[in-house]
């Protein structure tokens, strides 16, 4: 089983408390597939830690799930997300 780590950000504020943020990509992902008349397509979403990773991934995904030997074609789009390491902690309770 391979070991993600997350990018925790921490900074401290004029009161003295450290705010804690966590930075990962949300990738969003697209295959389509045209066949005469027909047009098929799909979605699905994943996340990564760095631009690097959400491009290889995205792409990874796309083919596992819509493999272009079959006509497929993927659209991969990824954008940064920040958030407070406390929306975290009341999610997973």
């Amino acid at each position: 089983m391979e070991t993600q780590r997350l990018n925790v950000t921490t900074e401290r504020q004029p009161d003295g408390k450290l705010k804690a943020t966590v930075s990962f990509y949300a990738l969003s992902l697209v295959g389509i597939r045209a066949s005469g008349n027909h047009l098929a397509q799909d979605a699905s979403c994943t996340f990564a830690f760095s631009d690097e990773e959400a491009h290889e991934e995205g792409l990874k995904q796309c083919e596992i799930k819509w493999p272009e030997t079959q006509g497929w074609t993927h659209l991969v789009a990824f954008k940064p997300i920040t958030i407070p390491v406390e929306f975290i902690e009341k999610i997973a309770t």
